[in-house]
């Protein structure tokens, strides 16, 4: 549950043991940026001094994610006020990654993908035990007053995500194919010597339907409301 800080100790390989000691990670709910939440953001980062960071925003318009998770369209940011400028101004935001590096303390991941599956994530990771956990905190009370409410939040929990993907899809498509085999039925009453089939070709034909129904519903309902937004 979003909110609730779950800190989980990221597996160090031990050709990494000098390098990083400490790390928490956690994955972020539907969230909605703003202005305010750059400059909290920048905030956080800059408390022990200057950071490094690199930023992409992801420009593919593949909301069911058939071009995989790599190699998708994006565009490097340079300066802080571009990157909310780009979030402010793009109609659509295919993924959002954030990676900066505090000298001597450590490093923070944030990634978001605006396409199925559609997910957040935070990673904050370094030698300063201390620095880890209070950076790990303050982001985790950022993006939790940042995190959606109403529809966008409903859609992406697990309950409200497989009704949309898969319960309405296939009880829609099951209804089709009944009114179908009834007609169908009805006008070539010597159809019944197949049973076998005619219920084969029953199932195989929902399972096609429920999967172009559920397509066109995630493409429109993730439209409607994406996993990352930025609002006024």
């Amino acid at each position: 549950m979003f909110g609730f800080k779950k800190k989980e100790v990221v597996p160090v390989q031990p050709e990494q043991e000098n390098e990083i000691a400490f790390a928490h990670e956690s994955p972020l709910r539907p969230c909605q940026m703003d202005k305010e939440f750059f400059l909290d953001l920048w905030d956080i980062l800059h408390r022990d001094g200057g950071f490094i960071w690199v930023a992409s925003i992801g420009t593919e318009d593949d909301i069911l994610g058939d071009k995989g998770k790599d190699n998708r369209a994006s565009i490097p940011i340079s300066t802080w006020e571009d990157l909310e400028n780009e979030m402010r101004t793009r109609d659509w935001v295919d993924a959002f990654s954030l990676v900066a590096e505090v000298e001597e303390k450590g490093t923070v991941t944030i990634l978001f993908r605006n396409f199925v599956p559609a997910t957040g994530y935070l990673v904050v990771a370094g030698n300063d035990e201390e620095w880890v956990d209070d950076t790990f905190d303050e982001l985790m009370d950022l993006f939790y007053d940042c995190e959606q409410q109403g529809k966008g939040k409903l859609l992406y929990s697990k309950p409200g995500f497989g009704i949309v993907q898969s319960v309405i899809p296939l009880v829609t498509a099951g209804a089709i194919v009944v009114v179908i085999n009834m007609l169908l039925l009805y006008i070539f009453p010597e159809l019944s010597l197949f049973f076998w089939y005619l219920t084969t070709a029953s199932i195989l034909l929902t399972l096609k339907i429920g999967v172009v129904i559920s397509n066109r519903m995630l493409k429109r309902i993730m439209h409607d409301y994406p996993y990352l937004t930025y609002e006024e």
